[in-house]
């Protein structure tokens, strides 16, 4: 017969269940970054904050929402797809992000949400369900690729072609912006640093500006398109 573990035993386990626990979820969904400006010694530290803020950048200007905003419901673990259909079908204005985001439970599809709702109707709500069985990379597509190309100087064709080989959404806005102010060719510049002969740090110091500011250009950009 096995003996009862020690109430020391049982408080040291549960403490390094926590621990393990809190750890998973910061990975997860904490959404803060230590390393926010360039350091030419280590030129590729500061990228994962550059692209975080390139795509909260545009999606906040893309929406008219303050982009703390979107930063705090990143935190708080909603993902970006997620932002994008709630904030577009929220300003058709018949529900707002918010109620969209509760309602949208795990598991469940943009089509059951929106009847839920009673906006299934609504054209950008239609447009999304048209396209939903593609998964959330094509809705996040037919969402912010406009934006792209209508603020950012990307043609159609680069976009796709940016998408084709793995770009997200905040690598091609920076492609965008390099393309804008420098007149660099997007698709090199993404094959580039993916080959590690670059960073986008390093383009972005090139251009005199910090990673913060990357990101203020581009809802600079965004906002002064419409």
């Amino acid at each position: 017969m096995s003996r009862p573990l020690s109430p020391i035993k049982i408080l040291s386990t549960l403490f390094l269940l926590l621990a393990f626990t809190t750890t998973s979820a910061l990975a997860i969904e904490c959404h803060c970054f230590t390393d926010r400006e360039f350091v030419a010694a280590e030129p590729a530290k500061a990228d994962p904050y550059l692209l975080a803020t390139a795509r909260n950048s545009l999606l906040a200007a893309a929406v008219n929402v303050e982009k703390g905003t979107i930063v705090k419901s990143r935190m708080n673990g909603t993902g970006e797809t997620d932002l994008w259909v709630a904030h577009i079908v929220g300003g058709a204005g018949k529900a707002t992000p918010n109620t969209i985001l509760s309602k949208h439970e795990d598991g469940q599809t943009w089509a059951e949400t929106f009847k839920k709702l009673g906006i299934d109707n609504v054209t950008p709500a239609k447009s999304i369900l048209a396209i939903e069985s593609g998964g959330d990379a094509e809705i996040l597509h037919l969402l912010s690729d406009p934006y792209l190309v209508s603020a950012l100087g990307l043609t159609k064709a680069e976009v796709e072609t940016l998408h084709n080989l793995g770009a997200d959404t905040g690598e091609t806005a920076l492609a965008g912006l390099l393309k804008t102010k420098t007149g660099a060719e997007p698709i090199e510049t993404y094959r580039s640093i993916m080959a590690g002969q670059t960073t986008w740090g390093t383009l972005v110091n090139a251009m005199g500006l910090e990673p913060k500011q990357a990101g203020e250009m581009i809802m600079e950009l965004v906002k002064n398109s419409k």
